[in-house]
């Protein structure tokens, strides 16, 4: 009875030539593809979700400024900047949380016409049917509107930070700047912006030509843009400090 069980432990399929694949698992493997078009939305939408943001920062500030005498008045008759901040926060917050909930709608909206348009597009006239828009986890659709909430918030709180800085007598007459003109600033960390984002850039699209993964070179092309760019703003913001310093007067 123990000699099958002796001889199958003593006899080794590789010597007669028998070579054993994982089959199904190396299909299961090939099938999943080469490309992961999740990275591939979050560089596309990078871009989007920071302009929405810088977006969403300037209208607090301009909500700021056609309010400030509604915000004076407040202050002169009792309130703290303290209260005055949380306020606006609070109306912010409600606006944000019905941004959210229109934003997941869109969200759908955008994601089924950006698979249409790699369908239609990719290289090679390949048929990506197989492409199809999961949206049937309600966690994903819970992190997606809490992350959009919370950094809404962050944006509203540093827009609003001017606020504390404000006597309720500038409020009343209009004024929500400072009354330092930008060329009385100093030069400050940012004119080093503009050549380390440059250097950057280079480097990473040197780089890129280097690296064996597409996905690798994918993250390098978007991330020198985002330095190059920048560098670019950085060199706009001293450019306006250098024209307003010069001695002969300047276009505006």
């Amino acid at each position: 009875n123990t000699l099958p069980a002796a001889l199958r432990a003593e006899l080794k399929p590789e010597q007669g030539g028998f070579v054993f694949q994982p089959v199904r698992e190396q299909a299961i493997k090939a099938s999943e593809g080469t490309v992961d078009f999740g990275e591939y939305f979050l560089y596309f939408s990078f871009f989007l979700i920071v302009s929405a943001l810088l977006l969403v920062g300037l209208l607090v500030r301009l909500n700021i400024d056609r309010r400030a005498g509604e915000m004076g008045l407040l202050l002169a008759t009792g309130w703290d900047h303290g209260r005055v901040r949380w306020l606006l926060l609070g109306e912010g917050a409600i606006l944000a949380a019905l941004g959210s909930m229109v934003g997941l709608a869109g969200a759908m909206v955008y994601g089924r016409l950006m698979l249409k348009l790699l369908a239609a597009n990719w290289p090679g006239g390949e048929n990506l049917n197989f492409l199809t828009l999961h949206a049937d986890e309600p966690a994903s659709f819970a992190i997606g509107g809490a992350a959009s909430l919370i950094v809404s918030l962050l944006t509203l709180s540093w827009a609003t930070r001017v606020l504390a800085r404000l006597s309720p007598r500038s409020l009343l007459v209009g004024e929500t700047s400072q009354t330092v003109g930008l060329a009385d600033t100093a030069p400050g960390w940012s004119r080093w912006l503009i050549p380390a984002g440059i250097l950057g850039a280079l480097a990473l699209v040197v780089l890129a030509r280097l690296l064996p993964s597409q996905d690798a070179q994918a993250g390098s092309f978007f991330g020198s843009g985002a330095l190059l760019l920048m560098a670019c703003l950085a060199g706009v913001w001293n450019g306006l400090k250098w024209s307003n310093r010069a001695s002969s007067p300047q276009p505006s």
